[in-house]
């Protein structure tokens, strides 16, 4: 493509005012001209041109579609893996209740130990914790049951094995 009209040209694109000169150049060296519709017929019609263009076009749309085919996958792959982390993040949510969880019965049973549920429970660790001394003599016959309670200036009360005065 040249700016200049030769012998060598073979075609002219002519618009709607050429210059007189160049058209005195494209008459004397018998050069065929050809307005813009034309040089678009020719491009398109001109032998494997065409298969040459359509096939471009092809190679384009497919690899266009490859690399569209390739976004979404890798869309698909990054919420796969979101929702993967989305499912981790529960499983520890649980596993973090399920320890609150043997920590709070850890607890109970802390206080189940401590606490006595019976009269008989809390007999056995006085018996077992606190050992007590036997009482004094004089204290057992006084309290024995052949002779009644004696009564103190200090309480009105008596030993719950014998009842009240």
């Amino acid at each position: 493509m040249t700016t200049s009209v030769s012998s060598k040209t073979s075609y002219v694109i002519v618009g709607l005012d050429p210059g007189a000169s160049k058209m005195d150049k494209i008459t004397q060296h018998k050069i065929r001209t050809v307005d813009e519709d034309q040089f678009y017929d020719m491009i398109r019609t001109r032998p494997g041109q065409a298969e040459k263009a359509a096939k471009s076009v092809a190679e384009y749309r497919e690899a266009k579609a490859r690399e569209e085919k390739l976004k979404q996958e890798k869309e698909r792959e990054q919420e796969r893996s979101r929702e993967r982390e989305r499912e981790r993040e529960k499983e520890r949510e649980k596993e973090r209740e399920r320890a609150a969880q043997r920590e709070k019965e850890k607890e109970k049973e802390k206080e189940k130990e401590e606490r006595p549920r019976s009269t008989s429970q809390v007999e056995a660790l006085l018996e077992t914790s606190h050992p007590v001394s036997p009482p004094p003599v004089s204290l057992v016959a006084k309290l024995s049951p052949s002779s009644p309670p004696e009564r103190t200036a200090a309480t009105d009360t008596v030993s719950p094995h014998f009842g009240n005065k």
